[in-house]
């Protein structure tokens, strides 16, 4: 009974698409590659304002020169979250989970520190683009929440495999439990 209570809540906190209208794991295959280019070009922005500050001779430089990385970092998360969906492998999907879930924090944490800095000094223009940063940052939570939503499915599916199998007495590595255990193409009945 127990078991049931759990799986019904866990199942209410799933969602089966993503964004209503994709499935789970292409949505989060195509977010993680909308998040590549965002991140990578950003990181590139910032590269290339860094060396025409520095060719300027400009202060901002140093300060341009140290963020670069920041944003080309976070896309190689990115491509982690892109190869973990195509693939289905929980591991890689963690491991953009525990790095973006940082990122996104910090990013919000920065928002929230701007917002009432802008609002303390009466700053309306720029407080209305920092509005905008915050609700693009709310989707990227709703984003994190997708991805940690087909991690949890293919955690419980690997589990559940591997339940069935150490039930029958056979043991594989943890790679080869979250595989799909039939790779044979689907019939369609009609050509049948």
């Amino acid at each position: 009974m127990a078991a049931d209570a759990t799986s019904s809540e866990l199942s209410r906190l799933m969602m089966p698409t993503c964004c209503r209208c994709v499935e789970l794991r292409r949505g989060c295959v195509a977010i993680g590659v909308w998040l590549l280019i965002v991140y990578g070009a950003a990181g590139l922005a910032l590269t290339a304002a860094a060396l025409y500050c520095q060719r300027r001779g400009w202060r901002e430089a140093t300060a341009l020169a140290a963020s670069a990385p920041l944003p080309l970092l976070a896309a190689a998360f990115h491509v982690l979250l892109v190869v973990g969906a195509a693939r289905r492998r929980p591991p890689l999907l963690l491991a953009w989970l525990v790095g973006c879930g940082a990122l996104f924090t910090a990013q919000s944490a920065a928002l929230a520190v701007g917002v009432f800095l802008l609002a303390a000094g009466s700053l309306w223009a720029v407080l209305a683009s920092m509005t905008a940063l915050a609700t693009l940052q709310t989707l990227c939570w709703y984003w994190f929440w997708a991805v940690r939503c087909l991690y949890l499915e293919l955690v419980t599916v690997a589990g559940a495999r591997a339940r069935w199998r150490a039930a029958d007495g056979v043991t594989l590595s943890p790679e080869l439990a979250t595989e799909p255990r039939d790779k044979s193409p689907v019939r369609n009945s009609k050509s049948v």
